[in-house]
């Protein structure tokens, strides 16, 4: 049945009958446009008629932020109790993942998230087996990753509610908004940061009744990392972590980064977590670190 709601709706979506094309640079539309999409019920919409109803709306945020090389990102896999992962591409990216809607990512499509700092991507990782589990304790296995090239990233910064945790949020708009001002009168500017802020609320929401609560923000990030445009080509995509209360953040990597060595796996580290409740800090020991990395295997 659900299905075939999602169909329904798909179908009103494309022959105009909901959501129909509204003018982008008018302010007005886009805040009325915004009130109603903040209402639907996204379980009763598929992928296509969210894609429809983007392009009908507004453009998806670029803002591009410069990543410098010689940056460390921590990615980090749940593995069995005092058994830490013995290769390299088992906390590599999924090269054939599953049928899930993430915050970043679509269905079938292969992604490599980090975090900004080694606890951001420790508790990001246990997130679910908090929520669907009464377990408290985790083993994890970390990887270091250093990027060996200067790249251009897109930061996702414009919720006022993740501006406030004592983060780079607020230097991020500062330093953004004159960017996105330029060449636009006031209106068009307007609109444009109405929408920033549309997905920025996305990215950071709380509250995921289903898996397709991650639409906007999953197409968003799917969009911008497989832009077509020569000159636009962004390799990163910044968003703030929900599960560490916006004090982190997250980074969605093009995978090609890993193939081509220019993200390159540099210590693995086997830690282990507890939790006294699913939103609290942990507490956070290393175990050990290991001793090297032999290709693919990971010498403990």
């Amino acid at each position: 049945m659900i299905s075939l709601i999602r169909l329904i709706n798909e179908m009103l979506v494309r022959f105009g009958l909901r959501f129909r094309k509204i003018n982008q640079d008018d302010p007005v539309q886009i805040s009325a446009r915004i009130k109603a999409l903040e209402t639907i019920n996204l379980k009763y919409y598929n992928i296509n008629a969210i894609l429809l109803i983007t392009r009908n709306s507004f453009s998806i945020p670029v803002n591009i932020w410069p990543q410098i090389k010689g940056h460390f990102f921590y990615r980090s896999q749940i593995c069995p109790k005092d058994n830490p992962f013995i290769t390299k591409s088992r906390i590599s990216y999924n090269p054939s993942p599953g049928g899930s809607i993430g915050r970043a990512n679509l269905p079938f499509r292969s992604a490599f998230y980090a975090s900004s700092a080694i606890d951001t991507a420790a508790i990001e990782a246990c997130q679910e087996e908090l929520r669907k589990t009464s377990k408290r304790e985790f083993d994890l296995v970390i990887g270091m990753w250093e990027l060996t090239k200067d790249i251009e990233a897109v930061i996702i910064c414009h919720s006022e509610e993740t501006q406030n945790v004592g983060t780079d949020m607020k230097e991020a708009v500062e330093a953004i908004e004159p960017l996105m001002h330029e060449g636009k009168t006031e209106e068009q500017f307007q609109a444009v940061l109405k929408a920033n802020v549309f997905y920025s609320k996305q990215f950071s929401k709380k509250e995921i009744k289903n898996p397709h609560s991650y639409l906007f923000s999953a197409l968003c990030a799917n969009t911008i990392m497989n832009s077509k445009d020569p000159e636009l080509s962004p390799e990163s995509l910044w968003y703030p972590s929900v599960a560490y209360k916006y004090k982190g953040f997250n980074v969605l990597f093009k995978n090609q980064l890993i193939d081509n060595s220019e993200l390159i796996l540099s210590r693995v580290y086997h830690y282990r977590l507890n939790f006294d409740n699913p939103d609290s800090y942990p507490q956070i020991s290393v175990i050990k670190e290991a001793a090297r990395i032999d290709k693919d295997n990971l010498i403990w």
